[in-house]
């Protein structure tokens, strides 16, 4: 755990403790639980087992990604609240529905602050923020819907039935509302190393296992001792992205020199533009993601930190047009601001034909006008 994380997560995971045996105690010693009640004993089991999964969640994926901010501290203070409100209305079921959709809100709280904090830091995924945002929105709505039920509906007549109200809404949140907890990680950007040398390779390898050419990517098979090349000789750069738990989730290639023998087949290309934009400049050659991490924006992660890191330079990537068209990368390239500078065309190239590739370019002019318009 990072230093600045480490009040916040020691102070939540002692809470979490704390809340549940207070929380038990008041069951059986204050409320009195009665344990041959079949109703109660469900209920019962139920809000412990509602503690226990968001104690999971945080240790398991959380508590080591959070940031020590006076937010941070009171919003997690009052969800560890609210759970304990839980051990005090579990038998009193509109009681318990009201402290749910309370719980709601709350984790919106979280995320919107998490997803605060993730733009300070430069890791912030505009689309899954959304989605994020939007799945507790819908938790809010079963929470609401479960009480209504409860409250207003001939299932406030039955005890069961307002159980079942309950504790299935938990369950539909969990399946809703929470797929984007295990995604909450941010990640961290370095320079490859040693170390790194066989996860790029065998992130990379692993996209011929699948036949990923056919969705379009232009790929290479590498071997070790290409990447520790690289690594002592500075001509490519590799750089990685890890997650919270130091496992690297995917990798960038940035070649200074850019492939001048297609110079003489691209459309559109002046050769001034040639001259400006490829003097100082970096090949954007492979972006792989490890299989099981894709479409989680650790490619826009990537691209990003190499933007930020080499404000300077300009920035130049091939995508593969025809036979194949990659709309997916094409409309991402467009999306984080390059430009289609050119085309280019040749009667087979890479064992396709014919084939056809779109030069995108982003200069560091560009990014000096993004720069100027987002302060």
């Amino acid at each position: 755990m990072n230093k600045e994380n480490k009040f916040i997560g020691k102070f939540v995971n002692e809470m979490y403790a704390i809340l549940l045996g207070i929380g038990i105690s008041n069951i059986i010693f204050v409320q009195q639980i009665d344990l041959k009640d079949f109703s109660q004993s469900i209920m019962a089991l139920f809000v412990i087992s509602v503690a226990l999964v968001y104690w999971w969640d945080w240790s398991e994926y959380v508590e080591s990604d959070v940031r020590t901010t006076k937010r941070e501290f009171i919003i997690d203070f009052l969800i560890l609240l609210n759970i304990e409100m839980l051990f005090a209305y579990f038998y009193d079921l509109k009681g318990l529905a009201v402290a749910f959709i309370v719980l709601g809100f709350l984790d919106l709280a979280w995320v919107i602050n998490n997803q605060y904090e993730a733009k300070k830091a430069g890791t912030f995924q505009k689309n899954r923020a959304k989605t994020w945002i939007l799945e507790k929105c819908i938790v809010i709505a079963i929470y609401t819907f479960s009480w209504l039920l409860i409250s207003f509906t001939f299932v406030s007549n039955y005890h069961l039935l307002q159980m079942i109200c309950v504790i299935f809404s938990f369950i539909l949140v969990r399946n809703v509302g929470f797929n984007n907890v295990k995604d909450s990680r941010e990640f961290s950007f370095h320079k490859a190393s040693y170390q790194d040398i066989q996860d790029i390779v065998d992130i990379n390898n692993s996209y011929f296992d699948g036949g990923v050419h056919t969705g379009g990517f232009l790929m290479k098979k590498i071997i070790p001792n290409d990447v520790r090349k690289a690594i002592d000789f500075q001509e490519r750069v590799y750089f990685v992205a890890k997650d919270s738990k130091g496992q690297t989730v995917g990798y960038i290639e940035l070649n200074s020199a850019f492939p001048v023998e297609v110079l003489g087949d691209l459309e559109g290309l002046s050769q001034e533009e040639q001259e400006s934009i490829l003097s100082n400049q970096y090949y954007i050659e492979q972006v792989a993601i490890k299989e099981d991490q894709q479409r989680k924006g650790i490619g826009s992660y990537l691209y990003n930190q190499v933007l930020q890191t080499f404000p300077d330079r300009n920035f130049t990537a091939f995508v593969v047009s025809q036979p194949i068209r990659n709309d997916s990368s094409i409309r991402f390239h467009r999306k984080v601001g390059f430009k289609d500078a050119a085309l280019f065309k040749k009667d087979q190239y890479a064992g396709m034909s014919p084939y056809e590739s779109i030069l995108f370019i982003k200069t560091s002019e560009q990014q000096s006008e993004e720069s100027t318009l987002a302060s």
